[in-house]
């Protein structure tokens, strides 16, 4: 009964964080999907990046050029949630040294749309890219990463309904609940901080 009543409330806070859309982001991504890019440029029609900040302890956010990225600070290096329109993987590197020398070792994906993957090929190959199965398949057919010189910033790795990025202490829990804002949307939580990101999450607003 306790473990239906907490996915219970994992569903409805994914069902609140999609319905607060951002009309601007959701206009502009299918026309960036095809994008590429690899420097500190400004995507069109977004705010600039803002400078990273704190949620909670080893957790972050940057907001602007797109989708907000979380930057999850691990034992063994940083977890990224989404890399914003293309020309912003330097941006998001010069935020991440603001606050720790740790590599980048995960990406993951909320869902395929242009400003949440959109600068994934500026990270090396070595950094594991991790989406649902069904992005996975979306992000095959962008043009961007058609590109020999951008498949870097194709998924390694991806999960069908449930999976997870890290062990122990650090572990991230993935989630998808079916088709959404897109076919291939994944519920980021994590569970040792109690906090959460998904494909159309927003921070709260200031006040």
């Amino acid at each position: 009964m306790k473990r239906a009543l907490i996915l219970g409330v994992i569903v409805l806070a994914a069902v609140i964080a999609a319905a607060a859309t951002n009309i601007t982001a959701q206009q502009a991504a299918p026309a960036l999907a095809g994008q590429s890019g690899q420097g500190r440029g400004r995507g069109p029609g977004f705010p600039p990046i803002q400078p990273i900040e704190k949620v909670k302890d080893n957790l972050y956010l940057i907001q602007g050029q797109g989708g907000n990225t979380a930057v999850y600070v691990a034992q063994t290096g940083v977890v990224l949630v989404d890399t914003k329109v293309e020309n912003n993987g330097q941006a998001l590197l010069d935020q991440v040294k603001t606050i720790t020398d740790k590599p980048i070792t995960h990406i993951i994906n909320t869902h395929t749309h242009g400003d949440h993957t959109g600068s994934n090929q500026f990270f090396p190959a070595t950094v594991e890219v991790v989406v649902q199965d069904n992005t996975r398949g979306l992000m095959e057919k962008m043009p961007v990463f058609q590109e020999a010189a951008n498949r870097n910033g194709l998924p390694d790795r991806t999960f069908k309904d449930r999976g997870k990025v890290l062990k122990g202490k650090d572990q991230i829990d993935l989630y998808s609940f079916g088709p959404a804002h897109t076919s291939g949307d994944a519920f980021v939580v994590f569970k040792n901080l109690r906090a959460n990101r998904s494909s159309r999450a927003r921070p709260p607003s200031r006040r």
